[in-house]
């Protein structure tokens, strides 16, 4: 706990603010929220992730 105290701070300063994944006070639903807001404005997304190297490091297949 004492070692997420302090480098947690220091990793937030460089994350983007739409960045949600693993965040304190965020959440899928926060995540969502922010998506919908941003379409309204006309902004388009391009979601990219890795489901295998996710799976494997969850210890988990397809």
């Amino acid at each position: 706990m004492a070692t997420k105290m302090v480098i947690e701070p220091i990793f937030e300063t460089d994350f983007k603010d739409g960045s949600y994944g693993f965040r304190p006070k965020r959440s899928q639903h926060g995540a969502i929220r922010h998506i919908r807001r941003e379409v309204k404005k006309g902004v388009y997304w391009v979601v990219d992730i890795d489901k295998k190297a996710t799976l494997t490091t969850l210890g988990m297949r397809n």
